[in-house]
This record gives structure tokens, C-alpha cells and sequence, in this order.
């Protein structure tokens, strides 16, 4: 065995243990014996920090720390809280040790992307991140008070710990569907609070399966892992995908079951690791009923694909058992089932016996209705096995060198959508197929991808106007649709959907309802987009009418309602209700993971405040408004992308042309489309002029299209400030000046005009040169 191996095995042991078998291996071999206490009493001194309590390091870049919760191999946690911020929650802050190595230091900003791409109740989320004066990396998570599962459920039945674990695989099959393996699942790693409510930690060891992001962390040896909880690939070095938590959940669920591991008794890491690789999981206690030893047999298999294919399909056993529905794991007989189906409707068996005790008729009248419901089940079981099957064959279809190559999850969300549109799928029937097509749609369009979103969703409407049309469902895809076609421009077409969608909302007699108010939110914005401003205030109304009936149901898509509103009071120069409107979403999000829309009140709220020439007010929402933008969206995002230029046009009114180029520079070309491209091009203009870089002004200028800058109110002013400071005379200041009267831009938008008058300050006529 490698020194490195027994390094690693030595230091997961107890003290007294890890003295037991230094001395055994001195026996043997003394000059390793040595080598090794001397590595293990340099890891025992590698964080270099005080214990707590004795001289703890007062902050951390902008957080006060309060106690320490916690340390391990892979850094320090502590308690801490925002030093700048009033009323800000703690947060569990984890940073590395003083003099950490490279792979620590590649493994914490690991941890800090897989974090990032994570959002789900019951996963404690990435909040902030850092480096500290001394050099260390740092992030921020939600801080979860609560006790580890395994102490947490002392003194809960059977039925409650399995709930319980429903919940933390609700939240790992969240995380696979982002293509994310957390590798490292225990009960240590799973916080339960005061509600009862599991929450999933420790994301350090996470693996990304599109590749890139954690190669690093998957060598054969020195990767940190729990060997109870390990599975069989993992503690042989080999490639781990979804089935290594699988088996981890397995593991879980066993010792909830049965109050002990399911390999044995042995405590030292070998023994189990032995244990695991070798020997079959322990009959669980008597009494455990059948199908639940089944499920759990099943999760335990030493073969990743003996196993669940995945955590769902594990969960939708574990639902079946409690449900008192036959478990896949086992197959069971006719009678049993039939017996189970009686029991789950007792009523039904009751009055199937009364009307048999009545007359013939009443049976057969039974029986029909008996039947009906079985194929009403049965139709609802196969457009389940339909919807699972079809993400199933999906990722099995998938080269395993793909995975480690460049296959991306847009790529393989190209794939599912090619075999929906294609002819190979007609084998589903047109409502799951549709059902498909609008959950691929729902995905384009959380990733900005709107032209591919608009085609699913145009074969989605199709199908759902079919023979076999469904109210319900084709409001929902005409609505996804209406969304698709807003984001690229087609106003008309969108605000006819929306119309549509509330007709069929109206038959179905869902007028009071979330929905509705939501496709009220959205054709009030396409009457806004399209300039009608009086039209859309009354929709706006009346949605607004009917959000706040439905509170607190419904909070978030209020505060969209809300941005919306911030949006319209902005466009129509009503600055003081835009920002009350602001404020009153921001303060609905708060707790809430949504991303997206904070971005975007930010951002509103600090164009309004630079409309009041209010600078520092305006500067910290559009700093915030790119932080969160840069710590939860990909680079080609337009949000990302709008984050950034709003905060570079910021930094042109602030007279700071420098730091707005550096941040016009950063954008990637490939998310400037349509607006965003011009606005970026006229605020890097505006920025050359301020910084006096005149030539470059003129190249940008000249990318222009001709008819642009004539006819662009702000193109065309600056055009005639370049040409002015490059030959300053009294002409070309008049000439100037003119543009800039001419300029009459939005109400909330008077700065951008306004901003651009000292260049002509700046620019004085030359002194006539002697004859």
C-alpha cells in the first residue's frame, strides 16, 4: 500500500485507533511508521488557526465572525455575519486553511460553481464569495440551524423518517438534473432544522458530468470521501456518476430503517471498506416489511446498473411502499395486488360488498365504474412511465466519452428536442408528447434561447389544438409561447396568445385564479412594449387587484407583477412610483431564490435613482444587480450581459470611462442581440469621449450603420460631439448643441443627455495657428 493511501486511511481514524495501527506498522516497518506520524502531525497543524474561542480571527473580507461551527479536510467553517449590512441573516462562512495547497484551493472554488448552478429549498445555497486580506478564499452559504439526520430522527416512526428521506431526494434528484453528483452524501451533510425541513450541505466534492468543471477533483486517489457511506465504484477509484448516490441514499435509507449500517459492525475505514466491496447488505431487522427490504436491496446492489437507473425512480418506489402501491424492486402476484388495490380504496371494496348483498345490477354498475377508474390509473401510469422513459433512454443514449468530453446540457437538451420534433417520437400519444415538447420549452426559455423555446412550443400548441384538445394544457403552451415570441420582439403575435390563453382560462372558470393573473401580468406587458401605455395601466390594475386577493399564494410572481409595474411608472416619468414599486417587490423576494427578477428590480430601481441624479444610491443597486448576475448566470445570458451594461452606462455618468470600457470589453459578443447591441456601442462611445480617446471614438462611431446615426436621437449627438472635438470651432459647438436639444429621450432617461454636455466643455477651440 502507497504511503499516500495510508496517509489518507490513517487520518479518518479516531486517535486511539490511528495510535493501534501506527504501532502495528511500525512493527513492520519503522522509517514508513515515521514518515507518517510526521505527515499526520503536519496535517494536524496545517490550518494554522486558533481553536474557538482562543484568538478567533476577528473578520473575513466583509463578514464579522462570530464562532466557529466546524472544521475538517477540506477547511473551516464559522458563524459570521455581514459587517456593511443592516438586518442581513448569518451565513455559514467556509474558508481554507492559512497555508492551503492548490488542489484546496481548486476544490473550494469548485464547490463555489457547482453552488452556484443550485437552486432548490432544500440545498443550502451560495450566497456570497470571496477573498480575504490574508489571501484566503472564502465562500458564503445559507446558514441551516438544526441537528445532523441522524440525530434528528430520535423518536420518529417509520413512516416520518421515510418522508423525511423523500425530501433529501427530492433535493439530490434536483441536483442531478443540473448535472451535478454530490459524491459525499451522509447524515452529517444533511441538516435538519426546527420545522422538521432536511437541508442538503457540502458540496465540495461535487462532480459536474458535462465535464470541465470537476476533472480536477476525480483522480484515483486523495479524493475526500466518506467510506460508510461510499460505494463500491467510488472506494475502487473508478468513474462515479449518479448511481454512486444512489447508493449512498441507499445506505440512508437502510440505517433509517433499521437503526444500523448495513454492512456489519466494523468501525476502522479498511474493515469497511472491505465490508462494502465484498459482502451483501444484512437481512434487515423482523418485521420490515417485504417490498421495503426489496427498495432498499435494490439501492444497495455492488453494480451501478443493478441499481435504480435513478434517484426519481428510488423515490417513486419509496412513494409506492408508503402509498401501499406494489414496488417495482419486487414483483408481486395478482392476489397481493389486487388485495393492496382494495385496501387503498376501502370505501370502494364497502360498497362494492353492499351493492353484491343488493342485487346483480348494482354489481355490474361496480364493476363498470371499477373498470373505468382501473384504466383511468392505468392511462395515468403509462403517460408517467412515458414522461421517465423518455429522459431515461435520453441519457442512455449518451457516449460515456461525451460526458468527459464537451457534451454541455444544451446539447443534450438539443437532443431531447430533436427526438420530440422528429418522427421516431410519434410512438408517444399528442398530449405526452406535448407535455415533453413544453417542458424542453420551459427550459430554452429559463436559458434565454427563445427562437429554440418558440419552435417546441409552436409543435406543442399544435398538438394540444389536436382531436383530442385539452383546455387546460393548451392555455399553458399558448402561454409559454406568448413568452417565446416577447422576448424576440413579435408584440402582436404574443398579446393574440395571451388573449387566447384567457378565453380558455375563462371557460375552464379559473378567473380568481394564479394563473390568470399571471397571463393578466403578461399581456399588460405586451400593451406597454407595443405603446399602449392607457391599456396597459388597466390590465396592470387588474392584476394587481387580484395578486393581492391571493397573497400570500403567489408572492413571487407579485413581485414580477411589481417589476413590471416599476417598469411602466419609469417609462411614463413617474420616478417616485418607480421606485415605490421597486421597493415593495424587493422587499416580497426577500428569502426567496429568484435570481432573475432581483436582477431585474435592481437594476430598475438603480436607473431611477440615477434619473435623480441620486449616484451612490444608483451605484450600489446596479453593483448588486451584476453581482448576482455574475454569481448565478452564464456570461451569454442576456441578464448577465444587461447586468453588466447597465452598471458600464453607470460608470460613464459617474465619470469613470475607464472602468466602463473594462466592463464593455467583458461582454461577450455573442450576447449582445438586437437592443443590447446598440446600447453597448453608444455607451462605449459615449465612454471614449469622456476618456478623451478621440480616434477610437471615431472607429466605434463609423460600426454604426449610416441611417443610425442620423436618425438615433443619441447616435446622432454623439456624431456631431466626435466631429466637434476633433475640429472645435464655433460652428461645430452649435452644430452640437443642436443635437442635443434635438434629443428628447425617455422621461426617466433625461441623465443620458444630460451626461454627455461637459464633453463640449472639454473640447476648446484650437488657437489660430500663425501665418
Amino acid at each position: 500500500m502507497s504511503v499516500k493511501a495510508l496517509f489518507l486511511e490513517l487520518r479518518e481514524l479516531p486517535s486511539d485507533a490511528r495510535e493501534r495501527r501506527l504501532e502495528e506498522l511500525a512493527a513492520a516497518d519503522p522509517p514508513l511508521a515515521s514518515r507518517l506520524r510526521a505527515l499526520l502531525a503536519a496535517d494536524d497543524t496545517e490550518f494554522l488557526v486558533p481553536a474557538a474561542g482562543e484568538g478567533l480571527p476577528r473578520r473575513l473580507g466583509r463578514y464579522r465572525l462570530l464562532r466557529e461551527l466546524g472544521r475538517g479536510g477540506m477547511g473551516v467553517v464559522y458563524l459570521a455575519e455581514r459587517m456593511d449590512a443592516d438586518f442581513a441573516p448569518r451565513v455559514a462562512l467556509k474558508c481554507l486553511p492559512y497555508l492551503a495547497d492548490p488542489a484546496s484551493e481548486a476544490r473550494l472554488a469548485h464547490e463555489r460553481r457547482v453552488l452556484a448552478r443550485l437552486r432548490h429549498p432544500r440545498i443550502a445555497r451560495l450566497l456570497d464569495g470571496g477573498t480575504g486580506e490574508d489571501g484566503r478564499p472564502w465562500l458564503a452559504m445559507e446558514y441551516v440551524e438544526g441537528e445532523p439526520l441522524d440525530r434528528a430522527v430520535a423518536g420518529l416512526d417509520r413512516r416520518r423518517r421515510l418522508e423525511l428521506w423523500l425530501k433529501i431526494a427530492e433535493a439530490v434528484a434536483h441536483a442531478h438534473a443540473a448535472l451535478v453528483v454530490h459524491r459525499d452524501l451522509k447524515p452529517a451533510n444533511v441538516l435538519v432544522d426546527a420545522a422538521g425541513e432536511p437541508h442538503l450541505l457540502d458540496f465540495g466534492v461535487a462532480a459536474l458530468l458535462e465535464g470541465g468543471d470537476g476533472g480536477a477533483l476525480t483522480g484515483r486517489h486523495g479524493l475526500p470521501l466518506t467510506v460508510r457511506y461510499a460505494s463500491p465504484e467510488q472506494l475502487r477509484g473508478e468513474p462515479v456518476g449518479t448511481a454512486a448516490d444512489v447508493f449512498a441514499l441507499g445506505v440512508i435509507l437502510y440505517e433509517l430503517v433499521a437503526g444500523q449500517w448495513p454492512f456489519g459492525d466494523e468501525q476502522e475505514p479498511l474493515a469497511q471498506m472491505r465490508a462494502i466491496l465484498e459482502r451483501p447488505p444484512r437481512p434487515l431487522p423482523r418485521g420490515t416489511p417485504r417490498d421495503l427490504a426489496a427498495v432498499c436491496a435494490r439501492a444497495l446492489a455492488k453494480t451501478p446498473a443493478d441499481r435504480y437507473p435513478t434517484v426519481e425512480a428510488f423515490a417513486t418506489d419509496v412513494r409506492a411502499f408508503l402509498a401501499g402501491r406494489p414496488v417495482r424492486a419486487r414483483h408481486a402476484g395478482l392476489g397481493e395486488r389486487a388485495v393492496r388495490w382494495l385496501w387503498r380504496r376501502r370505501w370502494l371494496a364497502a360498497g362494492l360488498a353492499s351493492a353484491l348483498a343488493l342485487a346483480v345490477a348494482g354489481v355490474l354498475y361496480h364493476l363498470h365504474s371499477l373498470a373505468a377508474q382501473l384504466a383511468r390509473v392505468e392511462a395515468e401510469r403509462a403517460r408517467a412511465e412515458a414522461l421517465a422513459g423518455f429522459f431515461v433512454e435520453l441519457f442512455e443514449a449518451v457516449d460515456p466519452a461525451e460526458i468527459a468530453g464537451e457534451l454541455s446540457a444544451r446539447q443534450l437538451l438539443e437532443r431531447g428536442a430533436g427526438r420530440l420534433l422528429g418522427a421516431e417520437r410519434n410512438d408517444f400519444n399528442p398530449a405526452v408528447r406535448a407535455e415533453l415538447l413544453q417542458a424542453v420549452g420551459a427550459i430554452y426559455t429559463r436559458l434565454d434561447l427563445n427562437r429554440e423555446a418558440e419552435r417546441v412550443f409552436r409543435e406543442a400548441v399544435r398538438l394540444r389544438r389536436g382531436p383530442a384538445a385539452e383546455r387546460e394544457g393548451l392555455a399553458l403552451a399558448l402561454n409559454g409561447l406568448a413568452v417565446a415570441l416577447q422576448r424576440r420582439g413579435a408584440y402582436g403575435e404574443a398579446e393574440a396568445l395571451v388573449g387566447e390563453a384567457l378565453a380558455l382560462r375563462r371557460e375552464l372558470g379559473d378567473e380568481r385564479s394564479l394563473r390568470y393573473a399571471n397571463l393578466l401580468n403578461s399581456r399588460a406587458i405586451l400593451l406597454d412594449l407595443a405603446g399602449e401605455r392607457e391599456r396597459a395601466r388597466a390590465t396592470f390594475t387588474e392584476a394587481e387587484t387580484l395578486y393581492r386577493a391571493l397573497l400570500p399564494k403567489g408572492a413571487r410572481e407579485f413581485a414580477g407583477l411589481l417589476a413590471n409595474l416599476a417598469s411602466h411608472a419609469m417609462l411614463s416619468g413617474d420616478i417616485a412610483g418607480c421606485l415605490e414599486r421597486a421597493d415593495e417587490a424587493l422587499a416580497l423576494l426577500q428569502g426567496e431564490d429568484d435570481a432573475l427578477r432581483r436582477i431585474a428590480l435592481l437594476e430598475r430601481r438603480g436607473l431611477c435613482r440615477l434619473a435623480r441624479d441620486d449616484l451612490r444610491g444608483a451605484g450600489e443597486d446596479l453593483a448588486a444587480a451584476r453581482a448576482i448576475a455574475g454569481a448565478t448566470l452564464a456570461p451569454g445570458h442576456r441578464r448577465h450581459s444587461a447586468a453588466h451594461l447597465a452598471y458600464a452606462q453607470y460608470a460613464v455618468t459617474a465619470s469613470r470611462p475607464e472602468l466602463a470600457l473594462e466592463l464593455l470589453d467583458g461582454l461577450p459578443e455573442t450576447a449582445l442581440a438586437g437592443d443590447l447591441r446598440l446600447e453597448a456601442g453608444l455607451a462605449r462611445i459615449a465612454a471614449l469621449l469622456f476618456a478623451g480617446r478621440l480616434e477610437e471614438a471615431t472607429q466605434a462611431l463609423a460600426r454604426l450603420p449610416a441611417a443610425l446615426r442620423a436618425e438615433h436621437p443619441e447616435a446622432a449627438a454623439l456624431d456631431a460631439l466626435v466631429a466637434y472635438c476633433l475640429e472645435p470651432d464655433a460652428e461645430g459647438r452649435a452644430a452640437a448643441e443642436r443635437r442635443l436639444a434635438a434629443w428628447r429621450p425617455q422621461p426617466y432617461a433625461g441623465w443620458r443627455r444630460e451626461r454627455l454636455r461637459p464633453v463640449l466643455g472639454g473640447c476648446a477651440p484650437r488657437p489660430a495657428q500663425p501665418n
